[in-house]
């Protein structure tokens, strides 16, 4: 059963300042009155169980200011996962949400380089499927054809970095 809206404002109060609830009621040992609620996951995110059921908190979030649930994904637009504030926070896709990560690697984002060839290749996934954006021979020429394409396709949730 899903979470009813009266039931999640009958339970928790949201902090919007640091993004957190808080537990109205004492609903067991580690649900006390006034306590912050949820814990983090493996994967970094906060969720909170209530009747049974695990929420991720940041959807949780939505549903609390909105009153319903969230249609797609919700992306973290500053890339800090347990970062739950309301302005942080914004429906996407999961393109949209796959666009707007961070890249970890040496190479700028949407670029790649094959050794062999001596070239830098420039793509761009959406909906997962990859589009090639050229080969170039410096890896700034290759980013700025992802960053005008990511532009095109993404809007406000491209991300260059």
């Amino acid at each position: 059963m899903t979470l009813l809206h009266s039931r999640l404002l009958e339970l928790l109060d949201y902090n919007p300042e640091e993004g957190g609830f808080y537990w109205r009621t004492t609903k067991g040992s580690k649900a006390v009155k006034g306590s912050k609620a949820g814990t983090r996951s493996p994967s970094g995110y906060f969720q909170i169980g209530v009747d049974g059921k695990v929420y991720l908190r940041a959807r949780m979030v939505w549903f609390y200011v909105h009153g319903r649930w969230p249609e797609h994904q919700i992306d973290h637009k500053n890339l800090i996962i347990h970062d739950d504030r309301l302005s942080n926070l914004r429906e996407a896709t999961q393109s949209q949400n796959n666009a707007n990560k961070g890249n970890e690697r040496s190479l700028p984002k949407g670029v790649s380089f094959d050794p062999r060839s001596g070239f830098y290749y420039a793509k761009i996934k959406k909906n997962g499927k990859s589009k090639f954006l050229g080969c170039f021979k410096c890896p700034t020429r290759a980013h700025e054809a992802y960053c005008n394409e990511a532009t095109k396709q993404f809007g406000e949730f491209a991300r260059f970095a």
